[in-house]
């Protein structure tokens, strides 16, 4: 919200939380005898950068001509003569390799390879570690939770509307989209403080989505004909055997397809985003190169496989900030418009090639922290 619109209208800015936090800091220190104030003025660290803070640049200005003694003290910690990882003796753990393996039979689904490209320790924390993380009560709507929101409001109305969705379908979830939204804003908060501040605005936003979303399937349906629905939120395991060098090791593929629906002759493999979709949706040369949400569309198509019959089948992604692009479908190449209507038998053996390759990275891996990777900064 623009400075000046919450001037007129007497929200608090950036400014009155800034003199609210220097109250808080001098309250603190009104009837302090010996006060000790550290901070860090190494290199930076990722995002953050280490010097000194304002406080205390005011502290020492305006004490100093007051009966008050400042000391400051400097200490240098080389960091380069501590040994700061303590991963470094993980491969040679047979507990780890057991608890890689028990996982693998579990289940590796593409959110899973996706993490493990990026970060190999954000991987170890997430699903071989997998801390429970305190329960907590969320003032503000987080992202998850509101894309968890959406898919649960879609798969309530598809639900009720049954098997095939017309024009006449979509008009009626059109008259009772806000309802089942309101109830699962509800279920999912009871205190029910979605309905002021900033989680308001996520339940507006939400609403706005779904209407935008329902008037383009409208529209599709007017143009494509109707809606078959073959499966909501529906679950699919796929079992393979990969080569590594401590032998052979069974893995299951699994994944939870949102919406899985037939128009014409076209099977469609659709995933809801909350989000923008900003990669280019095409298989690589190298599926190893390939980025997130490309990657699970190709491991929805590999899960798929086999069940289409004569149908063309194609894999996609609806992005509730971009209703306009309608399905964003897994391209042949950046160059060529045509989706991919079916994982032959080379891409089928391409596939299975890359997750022997990953299989084995998987269970020789030392973990390794990516310090590019800003998410897990803290692991």
């Amino acid at each position: 919200m623009p400075f000046d619109l919450r001037g007129y209208f007497g929200l608090p800015s950036k400014e009155d939380k800034e003199a609210m936090f220097a109250y808080y800091f001098y309250r603190l220190l009104q009837k302090g005898k010996n006060i000790h104030l550290i901070y860090n003025d190494g290199a930076p660290d990722g995002m953050s950068t280490n010097e000194i803070s304002r406080y205390l640049l005011q502290l020492t200005n305006e004490l100093s001509i007051e009966n008050v003694t400042i000391e400051k003290v400097d200490h240098f910690v080389d960091s380069r003569s501590i040994e700061m990882d303590s991963f470094k003796d993980l491969k040679k753990s047979n507990a780890l390799t057991d608890r890689v393996l028990s996982y693998l039979e579990q289940g590796l689904s593409a959110s899973a390879i996706n993490k493990f490209n990026k970060c190999n320790r954000d991987f170890f924390f997430t699903y071989l570690i997998r801390p429970k993380e305190a329960e907590e009560v969320e003032e503000n709507i987080e992202s998850s939770t509101y894309g968890t929101i959406i898919h649960n409001v879609l798969e309530v109305l598809y639900r009720s509307a049954g098997k095939i969705i017309s024009v006449e379908s979509v008009k009626k979830m059109l008259l009772n989209y806000e309802k089942i939204l309101l109830e699962v804003f509800l279920e999912t908060f009871p205190s029910e403080n979605f309905k002021s501040g900033k989680n308001l605005l996520q339940f507006e936003t939400a609403k706005y989505s779904l209407l935008q979303f329902l008037n383009a399937e409208i529209k599709f349906i007017q143009e494509n004909g109707v809606i078959e629905i073959l499966g909501l939120e529906k679950s699919y395991v796929k079992e393979v055997v990969c080569q590594t060098e401590i032998g052979e090791v069974k893995v299951k593929i699994k994944g939870s397809i949102d919406r899985l629906d037939k128009v014409g002759n076209v099977i469609r493999i659709i995933d809801y985003k909350t989000g923008k979709v900003n990669e280019k949706l095409v298989l690589k040369d190298d599926i190893g190169d390939m980025y997130s949400y490309s990657l699970q569309l190709l491991v929805y198509l590999y899960l798929f496989n086999g069940e289409q019959g004569e149908c063309e089948v194609n894999s996609g992604v609806i992005s509730m900030k971009d209703i306009k692009e309608g399905v964003q479908t897994l391209k042949v190449s950046a160059k060529d418009e045509e989706y991919i209507n079916s994982i032959d038998a080379e891409l089928m053996e391409k596939f299975e090639s890359y997750l022997s390759i990953f299989i084995n990275d998987l269970v020789s891996s030392d973990y390794h922290h990516d310090v590019t990777h800003k998410y897990c900064k803290f692991c």
